[in-house]
């Protein structure tokens, strides 16, 4: 839960600028994120300034299913459930001019999950023409367009190539994005292991995801026709140690930074939210750079539901960061880029992702 701020010490600057592909007045921002990291918060902050149009999860396999009905059903029991900010207005009202006879218009489900991982010079013209209608509405009505993506993770730099855009990485320690996880698992939501391991197995033969790929038990080519990944996945992850769901967690957080901190223009890191100064920073950062006014003075770092144990921690990061497929990474990562952005995270992130490279 994102709660009143308290103070802290003074800090030196946390936020480090980056060089803009074009005028940022007229670029697109595209927030990108792992579920249960504040990004929720961050883009209620952007829906709240003057000026934007802010699509929330644009990638989201619900939006094939999208109508009006659905656009204002549940709001309030969703912010309860997982711990999201107030709304004043439902999480996807922003698409309802946009929808078809069913879903958003040019959304295809394929694209939550499957081709995670896209370079630049890949072809995608069905996501290449539903994000550009996107921008496009928002800028029709004289507005800044603002993506709150949770499922971009290993494609930012195709997006970033095809729309110039200000990219903006959201991030909070991975053991606490666990924590939620299972927090969640454990009242019976288990959601966001069951979209993790379908993003593995859906992108198992990618030479990123196939090291990882061959430690867990995926459907195979003939249960993705019968059986119902929900229903195959609860049981799976009933069988998991919290070892293995940690490892799980872990892998995709490592190869989504390497390639977010490559690409974006500024970090968002929860685990700093309480240094004192960096609040104001992100937001006179995104006035200077994006225009709008974004306040961020009530943001703080959620506190862990539960964990594991350190001893279990550091083995899970030593044996899993070992196994990163750095070679496969190489068309994702700007070493150079990657290096300045890294510096804009709590110190422990910067440890684990060193040892990976």
């Amino acid at each position: 839960m994102i709660r009143a701020p308290r103070g802290g010490v003074e800090a030196a600057p946390l936020i480090r600028a980056a060089p803009a592909a074009r005028p940022v007045a007229h670029r697109p921002i595209f927030l990108h994120s792992l579920w249960r990291t504040g990004s929720t918060y961050v883009w209620s902050r952007f829906r709240a300034a003057e000026g934007a149009r802010c699509y929330y999860e644009p990638l989201h396999d619900g939006l094939a299913r999208l109508n009006r009905r659905r656009i204002a059903r549940g709001t309030a029991e969703i912010v309860e459930q997982n711990s999201h900010p107030q709304l004043n207005a439902p999480y996807f009202a922003e698409y309802a001019p946009l929808l078809a006879a069913r879903g958003v218009r040019g959304y295809r489900p394929r694209f939550a999950y499957s081709r995670f991982a896209l370079e630049p010079a890949d072809t995608d013209a069905e996501l290449q023409a539903y994000l550009a209608g996107l921008i496009a509405a928002a800028r029709r009505e004289g507005r800044t367009p603002v993506l709150g993506m949770n499922r971009s993770d290993l494609r930012i730099s195709w997006m970033r190539s095809r729309f110039q855009s200000y990219d903006i990485s959201v991030d909070r320690e991975p053991a606490d994005i666990f924590s939620s996880y299972i927090s969640q698992m454990y009242k019976g939501n288990y959601y966001y292991f069951t979209k993790s391991m379908l993003i593995v197995e859906l992108n198992r033969h990618h030479p990123i995801f196939a090291p990882f790929a061959d430690r867990l038990k995926l459907r195979s080519k003939t249960e993705q026709l019968y059986e119902n990944p929900k229903a195959f996945y609860h049981a799976i992850l009933d069988g998991m140690s919290r070892e293995s769901l940690y490892a799980l967690t872990l892998y995709i957080w490592a190869v989504r930074s390497l390639h977010a901190l490559s690409c974006c223009d500024l970090v968002v890191d929860l685990a700093l939210a309480d240094r004192r100064g960096y609040r104001a920073e992100l937001s006179e950062r995104i006035a200077a750079d994006c225009g709008l006014e974004v306040d961020f003075s009530d943001m703080q770092t959620a506190q862990p539901e539960t964990s594991i144990r350190l001893a279990q921690q550091k083995a899970v990061e030593r044996d899993l960061l070992a196994i990163l497929p750095i070679d496969a990474l190489r068309p994702f990562i700007d070493r150079d880029r990657l290096a300045k952005r890294m510096a804009d995270l709590a110190p422990r992130k910067i440890g684990l992702l060193a040892r990976a490279l």
